[in-house]
């Protein structure tokens, strides 16, 4: 039976070498700093030492294709930039509060996009610390405002029911956005805490003068999470539209015994009824402009099936772009369904052939890093063996650069001309391929004007021509411009 799954595993990675491979899809990967889990891998580096990790962690995604970036910058109310709200995150220098001779965030954001990869600022909007015990830096607002948190499962949270603390978040978000070259602001599935048995989360006390408005707590607590999401994704369209917001849930908003628009799953906790975020709502009120369901079970599981949640989460998306969160960490955890890379190779052929979902990202880059069963190889060789752009926001569209006006060959260069009109700044060009055969097949992104023919990967296929794209900070294509035909093929 292994020498089958071996053989079908190679027959699914042949077949995606053959196939066209989409030009529009997110490729990306989860870093997390908190605890040192990917980046830095101490807390005692040197600058040097944590600047080599990031270059090498982006030459990584560089080299398998990858096209994004979710970068945890603010771990646990601390940060990896200078910030007037808040102190420099232990996982740097050991200490919280200590200055590092750098700015970290501002040296990611050079490199990923210097490798034409976006980066997203991953935040954690509400988790102050994991443990009630563990020391915070003296000019933590946390200590400076002690009624804005809570302890809860032994843990340290700003509370949501409060609205300074809801500013709190809106100041850190600004800030990075205001001052950072940031692609995207991402918050995972942290809003109130998961559940602990046998323990209340406290604050019934700040509930009582909301009791006339909502019959219930949890309404309540919903109602806080929504303004929060409202009012940042109203905060960062202001300063700059094209910045994308988005998180990544929970897989399960809620089941369909509980509510007749859930899925069918028998999940024991769920975004709506445990979390209190409501993400159905805010796909339907266009506040996020993607989710990324965290989507870590296999396709066998009865309880919460991949491919059926696959499905809710892309026909429940009103236009939000829905990508898939996938559990890379499983592989060759000793369970049957995650014994071999086919469980995630099937996983994105699922994903891939639902029109309503657009890429996946991958929790996270240690676990991707290992390639376990050859599975990073496989994306680097196959699956993603050709570069692919992020997907544009959906509702932005109408920002649409124009078109390259002459694209023309001189000698063994292409080169062309471009004006960056208002509102419609180009940040990327891209490259496709016209191969024998006829398929149109996306191979260079770079932010050049001019490329050399022998630069341009074809992963040993012949081009009967090129056309070139201009790309937007929205992620909006231009149309083709005229095709440079090849002599002598």
């Amino acid at each position: 039976m292994r020498y089958i799954s071996l053989f079908f595993c190679w027959f699914l990675v042949v077949f995606y070498a053959k196939a066209q491979l989409p030009s529009v899809e997110m490729r990306g990967v989860w870093v997390a700093t908190i605890s040192n889990l990917d980046w830095p891998s101490a807390n005692n580096l040197s600058v040097k030492e944590q600047k080599n990790e990031v270059i090498s962690i982006l030459d990584f995604y560089e080299q398998h294709h990858f096209n994004c970036v979710f970068l945890q910058v603010r771990p646990s109310a601390d940060v990896l930039y200078p910030s007037k709200y808040e102190p420099w995150s232990k996982f740097l220098t050991g200490e919280q509060g200590v200055k590092p001779k750098y700015n970290p965030l501002k040296f990611w954001i050079k490199e990923a996009h210097k490798r034409n990869i976006e980066l997203h600022a991953w935040i954690n909007p509400y988790r102050i610390a994991n443990s009630e015990k563990e020391p915070l830096s003296k000019d933590h607002p946390a200590l400076k405002n002690k009624k804005w948190v809570v302890n809860y499962g032994g843990k340290k949270y700003y509370n949501p029911a409060i609205r300074e603390c809801r500013a709190h978040v809106e100041n850190i978000v600004s800030e990075i956005v205001s001052k950072y070259d940031v692609d995207g602001i991402h918050f995972d599935d942290y809003f109130y805490p998961y559940p602990v048995n046998g323990e209340e989360f406290p604050d019934s006390i700040d509930f009582i003068p909301y009791k006339r408005k909502f019959q219930k707590i949890e309404d309540w607590r919903r109602d806080n999470v929504n303004k929060t999401i409202k009012e940042l994704h109203a905060t960062i369209k202001k300063i700059k539209p094209y910045v994308q917001f988005g998180v990544s849930p929970f897989g399960v908003w809620r089941n369909k015994k509980d509510d007749s628009k859930g899925s069918e799953t028998n999940a024991g906790v769920t975004n709506y009824d445990h979390l209190y975020a409501d993400v159905f709502s805010w796909m339907q009120k266009g506040w996020v402009d993607y989710v990324i369901p965290q989507l870590y079970w296999s396709r066998n599981n009865g309880a919460v099936p991949f491919e059926h949640l696959t499905n809710w989460w892309g026909e429940n998306s009103n236009g939000t772009n829905v990508y898939i969160g996938h559990a890379v960490y499983k592989l060759g955890n000793g369970k049957k369904d995650w014994d071999s890379v086919d469980e995630m190779i099937q996983q994105i052929n699922i994903n891939r052939s639902d029109r309503l979902t657009s890429g996946s990202v991958f929790f996270r880059h240690e676990h991707l890093k290992q390639n376990k069963f050859g599975f990073a190889d496989s994306l680097k060789n196959s699956i993603y063996q050709y570069p692919a752009l992020v997907p544009s926001i959906n509702h932005q569209k109408v920002h649409t650069p124009t078109m390259i006006s002459e694209l023309k060959q001189k000698k063994q260069y292409l080169k062309w001309s471009y004006k960056n009109q208002k509102k419609q700044e180009v940040k990327g060009f891209a490259i496709y391929a016209i191969l024998k055969g006829g398929e149109k097949q996306l191979v260079q992104i770079l932010d050049k004007k001019k490329i050399e023919l022998s630069d341009i990967n074809l992963k040993g296929q012949n081009a009967l021509g090129f056309q070139v794209t201009a790309i937007n900070k929205f992620n909006n294509e231009s149309e083709g411009s005229n095709i440079i035909w090849l002599s002598g093929v």
